[in-house]
């Protein structure tokens, strides 16, 4: 039997099925998020569709949440934690101390 990852694969596999996810999982969802958003992404993701990461905290922001914001890992790939854990750990802790006193 298949995963019921499959469709979720298969759709990450072009620029077309992540937009089309992104609009459906964040269509009614980004309206609900309320807390801090903070996106880390590295610089070399096998997938960038189309800026994702920005895109998905343009569209909170858009909902009303203006404590969304994104974080770009330099000369790192998927795997950020493993491959830069200080500079990772850094921008959780400075996020952190900005959005919980």
């Amino acid at each position: 039997p298949r995963s019921t990852l499959f469709p979720y694969t298969t759709l990450f596999r072009s620029a077309e099925g992540v937009n089309a996810l992104l609009n459906y999982t964040l269509g009614d969802v980004g309206q609900k998020i309320q807390n801090p958003v903070f996106l880390i992404e590295g610089e070399f993701v096998p997938l960038k569709a189309e800026n994702t990461t920005q895109r998905l905290v343009k569209m909170i922001k858009d909902s009303g949440n203006k404590k969304a914001e994104t974080y770009t890992i330099k000369n790192t790939g998927h795997h950020i934690v493993s491959t830069n854990s200080d500079e990772f750990c850094a921008a959780v802790i400075d996020f952190l101390s900005r959005h919980y006193k």
